[in-house]
């Protein structure tokens, strides 16, 4: 019976980074696949559907290697509609290669790319950063003449949207309220953005405010707005 061990040097990768390691003893047989699974893929919000969107078999020779992988594949993201899940699994075909057996499953963590910067200063709105992740403090200072902190209302608003069948689907629901008051004599809002709702539960998840991705003929991602009510209207940014 063949023996090997398999080591990856990273369970962790940003998109576009081979997933390396290293095979010892004998060469083993591999399949990588990725699955994405959703509640807008049924058009309901309870009962997620599950599709495969990638699946490559190999046999990875003693020795260092890299395995590559489309451009286009989405992140390992864990939302309230998507979820996606990277994993390469490990053993002796069977049957033709339709089972593997014995086996043992990697999961792999995949970031998206680094977001672009947005704009800080909107004319209307001065944001403190340009870019914010989980457990930052976003504050913005109101440039409006004439507006008062009871006047001023402002929420995180996550928009989830899939693409698929010439139809698209969307589900929308507020990520965290805010809340008014002054900064430096100046009318100010401020929103605490949550920690990522998947760290303590699935290393393997992670949470993003912002991502897309375009693969097996199904667009879908993620859009988070700030909301900021006025007294001549809402704006989003």
């Amino acid at each position: 019976m063949p023996r090997a061990s398999v080591r990856v040097e990273r369970s962790v990768i940003r998109l576009g980074e081979p997933i390396a390691g290293v095979v010892e003893g004998d060469r083993v047989y591999a399949v990588f696949s990725v699955w994405m699974a959703s509640t807008l893929l049924t058009r309901g919000e309870a009962v997620p559907s599950a599709r495969l969107l990638y699946k490559e078999p190999f046999w990875l020779e003693p020795g260092r290697f890299e395995i590559r992988y489309p451009e286009g594949l989405p992140p390992t993201i864990s939302t309230r509609a998507h979820k996606v899940r990277w994993s390469i699994t490990f053993g002796i075909p069977r049957l033709g290669g339709r089972i593997l057996f014995p086996r043992s499953t990697l999961r792999i963590k995949a970031l998206p790319p680094i977001p672009e910067e947005i704009e800080a200063d909107l004319g209307w709105l001065a944001l403190n950063s340009r870019r914010f992740h989980p457990e930052d403090e976003l504050l913005g200072r109101i440039k409006v003449e004439g507006v008062a902190p009871e006047d001023v209302t402002a929420e995180l608003v996550v928009k989830e949207w899939l693409e698929a069948d010439g139809d698209r689907r969307e589900y929308t629901w507020t990520l965290a309220p805010g809340d008014s008051g002054t900064l430096a004599g100046e009318t100010a809002i401020r929103v605490e953005l949550p920690h990522d709702p998947t760290a303590p539960k699935d290393l393997f998840f992670f949470y993003p405010y912002t991502f897309s991705a375009d693969f097996g003929g199904i667009r879908f991602g993620t859009e988070t707005y700030l909301v900021v009510t006025l007294p001549e209207g809402v704006k989003e940014v």
